[in-house]
């Protein structure tokens, strides 16, 4: 995803060797065309080197365990440090707990859904502009 790909070639800018394991077919940039570009001509500049349709599954003291997810055969990626940039899930649950808290109730932002910046600031505008309107 964006936060893992953006991470990698940061590592790569200070000289470290990253790999990225990948479990979809391609990476989720955050669906920002010019974005999308950016990421990628990054990648090929620093080198990263990208493992798609591959699932961690473990770690060794050797470095990552991936799995094939199409075949589920499995790889050692050797690793110093292994970090995990995993996708987000939102916590709707736990936000509704809020609901009975004030007189309006209104789930913005990643609690609503995972989403890139711009549609969360674009989403808690049209509710701040909404509030108090209806009562």
């Amino acid at each position: 995803g964006l936060v893992g790909t953006e991470l990698a070639i940061h590592l790569a800018m200070l000289g470290r060797s990253v790999d990225v394991v990948e479990m979809l077919g391609e990476i989720s940039h955050g669906g920002n065309a010019l974005h999308i570009k950016a990421i990628d001509n990054e990648i090929r500049r620093y080198g990263v080197r990208i493992h798609f349709h591959t699932k961690a599954v473990g770690i060794t003291e050797k470095g990552l365990v991936g799995e094939d997810v199409k075949t589920g055969g499995k790889r050692t990626f050797d690793a110093e440090t292994v970090i995990f940039a995993l996708g987000m899930t939102p916590l709707q649950k736990e936000a509704a707990a809020f609901y009975d808290c004030a007189p309006q109730f209104h789930m913005i932002g990643d609690c609503k859904e995972a989403r890139n910046l711009m549609t969360a600031v674009n989403g808690a505008f049209y509710v701040a502009r909404d509030v108090g309107r209806f009562f």
